[in-house]
């Protein structure tokens, strides 16, 4: 990506591929959590309840982890926008988000209980909206605001086209087409998923180019959480 030494960060430089660099974690992303919510927890819920059960805690499951993503992406955003970091604001973030995924899925295949496989769940969601937040600034960032729309435009066909690679891809593998043990099945979609999570993140700090980091005044947690979430009537 161009960058200057001025306030912008080549706003009128951007190429296609760029817009690509930009947003290809969206694309990583997609295939983690589409057939994570779909296939994967569905399938492991089972494991540790009976059949009359599973939509009981899978609902619950599911709602607290998106109460989870609710807190913890603004407030990743909102402190990467306060950092200080000398090769940008987002990356440094993106870089930990993205590994802890990595990290939790693996262990997520090793999953013993009902009540382990809700933690690594939530945890799950941590790990990834740390990496979510911050990403989400890329193109406020880096896009000027007459080609935000095409930038958009990028994201959203980034992140589709996540969802239904990763909903064939996982599918296929998990399902009775795919011959093999089941405990086998679920470690390599996890796998799968937790490559994909990292390439995107690797192409995402060594093609993006950020303007280093102005560290922000550090406000303390409560004040930030209520700053974070405040609403202006």
């Amino acid at each position: 990506m161009a960058s200057n030494s001025d306030s912008s960060i080549g706003y009128e430089k951007l190429h296609f591929v760029d817009y690509i660099k930009i947003n290809v974690l969206g694309f990583a992303i997609n295939v983690l959590w589409n057939p994570m919510s779909t296939i994967i927890l569905p399938i492991m819920v089972l494991y540790f309840v009976d059949e009359s059960q599973k939509n009981t805690y899978l609902g619950l499951i599911t709602m607290v982890g998106i109460i989870v993503a609710i807190i913890v992406q603004p407030i990743a955003g909102v402190v990467s926008d306060r950092s200080g970091f000398a090769w940008g604001r987002r990356r440094p973030y993106i870089l930990a988000g993205a590994l802890l995924v990595a990290l939790l899925l693996l262990a997520l295949s090793r999953a013993n209980s009902l009540a382990t496989l809700f933690l690594i769940y939530c945890l799950l969601q941590v790990a990834s909206n740390i990496a979510n937040g911050p990403w989400n600034g890329f193109i406020p960032d880096l896009v000027h605001e007459n080609r935000r729309g095409l930038a958009a435009g990028v994201k959203g066909i980034l992140e589709i086209l996540g969802a239904l690679i990763g909903i064939q891809v996982i599918g296929y593998v998990m399902s009775a087409r795919f011959s093999a043990a089941e405990n086998t099945k679920l470690l390599l979609s996890l796998g799968v998923i937790a490559a994909v999570i990292v390439c995107a993140m690797l192409a995402t700090i060594l093609t993006v180019r950020e303007k280093p980091g102005t560290p922000g005044q550090q406000l303390p947690w409560l004040r930030l959480l209520y700053q974070t979430f405040k609403i202006n009537v």
